[in-house]
């Protein structure tokens, strides 16, 4: 029996862009998507751009199956605005189909981005990466780290996530793993101080709520 095609909405807002999803995530099946400036912004804009992909999908709020959202680490008020936008999405479509609302499923940003970071490798015609060090600035010289082992059917298996100052956040970051961070955060800063003190090839790119898996 097919599985059915589910209907989510996802939301991440822990870096300093904001970026919207809305689609099923199965292979083939289309992804309506935003990016754009996050933080303090992310509250003025996050509600039009949810509503704006719901009309171009033509779907109603309460048709989706499931609201996603990032759950951190990452910005204080990024991540207070999407848990706030989500409560009340989730609240707002209680009804006789919907006593509970809409569920409600936090994701962890590292294993997003580090997610992202294995599917950039497969879409360049890499290997698939056996281990990942995903990065995030948590600021005050510190920045959050999660270390990940790929199984071979490809899911990331959560090993290690704190936060840690610059000087010993490159140690998950040493032994061959494939090193990802947010590029507004720690580009510039971590470059330097990962890639080039420590040999190891160092890609970024911003976690994303189509959050693109190699998974089949």
């Amino acid at each position: 029996m097919p599985v059915p095609t589910l209907r989510l909405l996802a939301i991440e807002t822990s870096t300093d862009r904001v970026s919207v999803a809305l689609g099923s995530g199965s292979p083939g099946e289309p992804i309506w998507q935003h990016t754009g400036p996050g933080a303090a912004q992310a509250s003025l804009t996050l509600l039009p751009v949810i509503g704006a992909l719901l009309a171009q999908a033509g779907w109603a709020l309460a048709e989706l199956d499931a609201l996603v959202f990032a759950r951190g680490p990452g910005s204080f008020t990024g991540l207070r605005t999407a848990c706030a936008v989500v409560q009340g999405l989730a609240y707002g479509v209680r009804g006789a189909g919907r006593p509970e609302g809409l569920p409600v499923l936090p994701v962890d940003t590292l294993a997003a981005l580090a997610e992202e970071a294995r599917f950039l490798q497969a879409e360049a015609g890499l290997p698939a990466p056996r281990r990942v060090a995903a990065l995030l600035d948590a600021r005050m010289g510190e920045m959050y780290v999660g270390a990940y082992r790929c199984t071979d059917v490809g899911s990331t298996n959560f090993a290690r996530a704190d936060s840690f100052p610059y000087c010993t956040a490159v140690q998950p970051c040493t032994d061959g793993a494939t090193v990802c961070g947010d590029c507004d955060g720690i580009a510039c800063v971590f470059r330097a101080i990962i890639g080039d003190a420590n040999g190891v090839a160092v890609s970024f790119a911003n976690p994303t709520a189509a959050n693109r898996s190699t998974d089949p």
